[in-house]
């Protein structure tokens, strides 16, 4: 798929108080050559790392960061700044620079069933953990490993979303994947927080891509089959203060 043109149906929900174009750009252009990494994989694989945890999903994301990125660091050590935790030293996922702006970035992974009614408490709580891992990435925290580090620089809780239908009784609920791209973006973003909501967080940004005729990527397991008709990103970012 590298080289080829590929037509891919991704949107978008932009929650941010302060427009980034720099940022939005980044973000799409991840989802957009990840989808592109994933249909390669299961050309040659016959599956995607998106259906396993996120240590599989890096498989996918690390190149297509290297790609975007004048260059990243996996595992990046560093010292919490509260002495009193338990644990002072942990590390974060991914550090990428580009463009001359550092981005710190935790993933996560979780699945979502698509034709079942319960994603609202738990994209909450899913993404409230996500967001809560970079929390302790503050300019004094981690700003002895790097220089001139600054408010334009960001840190990013990345929770990536693998939503899946089972077949059942021989076969899908088509109708379970009418809902556009657009759609299933805004009801991701709605269940992490939608008016109501005082305990979560809003996401900076949802997107979502569409994988065209689904059943074409059935995957088949020993206690039944699947099909993945969406992926989502849902991004909370924030800049170092």
């Amino acid at each position: 798929f590298k080289g080829d043109v590929v037509d891919l149906d991704i949107a978008w929900v932009n929650n941010m108080d302060e427009k980034d174009k720099g940022l939005t750009i980044f973000l799409k252009d991840i989802m957009q050559e990840f989808a592109k990494e994933e249909l390669g994989t299961f050309k040659r694989w016959k599956n995607f790392h998106f259906v396993y945890s996120e240590r599989s999903i890096m498989s996918s994301l690390v190149p297509v960061l290297h790609s975007l990125t004048d260059g990243i660091w996996l595992e990046d050590p560093f010292v919490k700044v509260d002495i009193n935790a338990k644990n002072c030293r942990r590390r974060i996922d991914v550090v990428a620079s580009r463009n001359k702006r550092m981005f710190f970035i935790e993933v996560k992974h979780f699945f979502d069933r698509l034709d079942k009614n319960d994603l609202y408490g738990y994209a909450q709580k899913r993404f409230n953990k996500t967001v809560e891992q970079i929390s302790d990435i503050t300019l004094d925290s981690i700003g002895d490993n790097y220089l001139d580090l600054d408010n334009n620089d960001y840190k990013i809780a990345l929770m990536i979303v693998t939503t899946y239908l089972r077949k059942k009784g021989g076969s899908y609920n088509i109708e379970a994947l009418n809902p556009t791209s657009q759609e299933y973006a805004n009801m991701l973003n709605n269940a992490c927080c939608d008016e109501n909501c005082k305990i979560s967080t809003k996401p900076s940004y949802v997107i979502t891509w569409k994988l065209d005729r689904p059943e074409k990527y059935e995957i088949n397991y020993k206690n039944g089959s699947e099909i993945y008709p969406f992926v989502s990103f849902i991004v909370k970012a924030e800049r170092l203060n």
